[in-house]
């Protein structure tokens, strides 16, 4: 009696085990998929801001043309240029920006945080913030605070540098501009990076 006793207390501490086992294993498993699944997530957030840089850098390259053609003039009395406000007119020196909207009239501004020398990606004022009314996404300066926003854990960092391409064996010359559009972020995995690149000449 006492020997089928012990049989049947090892054989239910054995069956505990194999369950908790189980449990421990599809546990892991759901963790590692549910982890895995916001990593992915994460990333496509992240491509989408990379590329949102890119885009919002081109549409002021493409509104400066039409201010050309309007004959405009800058906050300086200058005329527009191509390239106004995306750099300076020195080959080679990386000027970093942050993207901040604006909802009423204004749109999409290109604000300089750092040129020549670039500093570190995560800045105050690099991060990108979800306002208020949940319509769009922004960045802002740490003079002056997005109001009623919510930071995400994503910074977003553009990277502009003017460039001059040699073309025809150096008989002709082409200026280009260089971006890199740099999204990074934190999570439970670490800090990661996202880049973005494209070049923008001064082509209709």
């Amino acid at each position: 009696m006492n020997t089928k006793s012990g049989q049947s207390l090892l054989e239910t501490i054995i069956a505990i085990g194999v369950i908790m086992s189980a449990t421990i294993a599809a546990t892991s498993l759901i963790v590692s998929t549910i982890t895995a699944g916001q990593a992915s997530q994460e990333k496509i957030e992240a491509a989408n801001f990379a590329r949102e840089g890119i885009e919002v850098i081109r549409g002021i390259r493409d509104s400066n043309w039409l201010k050309i053609d309007h004959n405009q003039l800058d906050s300086s009395g200058s005329s527009y240029l191509w390239n106004t406000g995306l750099g300076s007119g020195t080959d080679n020196i990386v000027f970093q920006y942050v993207l901040v909207f604006q909802p009423v009239g204004v749109g999409w501004q290109a604000k300089k945080i750092s040129g020549p020398t670039p500093p570190s990606n995560e800045t105050s004022d690099s991060y990108i913030y979800l306002p208020a009314s949940g319509q769009y996404f922004t960045q802002a300066t740490a003079t002056v605070p997005c109001a009623g926003c919510q930071r995400t854990r994503y910074t977003r960092v553009i990277s502009v540098t003017k460039k001059t391409e040699s073309l025809f064996s150096g008989t002709t010359s082409v200026q280009y501009i260089d971006l890199t559009s740099t999204v990074t972020w934190t999570d439970q995995l670490g800090l990661h990076h996202l880049d973005a690149s494209a070049r923008l000449y001064n082509w209709k």
